[in-house]
């Protein structure tokens, strides 16, 4: 059974929180598969959050007793600075913006970090509309570049 279920390292987030993101709880038979699925669901929060760094491990001493101890190395929240296009000759880069969700972040606004699902189907909708322009063959790819300070 599952005894405790802790957070350590956590610092934006309260425990409360992450706890939501789990599905299992306090007193439920233990499941290692449970475990790792709430493993993954924290990593999602976090990733979708901007956490592109976040790191989460398990304690398998304190599992092998009862205890969930999720440690939490949350890293810098990533922000985006600017969204470049390069190689669009037909398209303007102002009417490709226009088709995307990745923003550079304005002040005040709470879009704008990084979320690298976000990005993934950003590269879909450039190609649909590279496509729907007759450039069958043309290519989209999303080169993130990550820089300290």
């Amino acid at each position: 059974m599952f005894a405790q279920i802790r957070f350590e390292g956590n610092k934006k987030y309260k425990s409360g929180t992450l706890k939501k993101k789990l599905n299992f709880k306090r007193g439920e038979y233990l499941n290692k598969f449970l475990v790792e699925s709430g493993k993954d669901n924290l990593l999602k929060h976090y990733l979708k959050k901007g956490y592109a760094f976040v790191k989460i491990e398990i304690n398998p001493q304190e599992l092998a007793t009862g205890i969930v101890v999720y440690k939490i190395e949350e890293g810098a929240r990533v922000e985006i600075k600017s969204v470049e296009f390069f190689g669009n000759k037909d398209i303007k880069s102002s009417e490709l913006k226009k088709v995307i969700k990745t923003k550079k972040r304005e002040w005040l606004i709470m879009h704008g970090y990084y979320n690298e699902q976000k990005v993934d189907e950003d590269v879909i909708k450039l190609q649909n509309v590279y496509q729907k322009n007759g450039h069958l063959d043309a290519q989209v790819i999303a080169s993130p570049e990550f820089f300290c300070g």
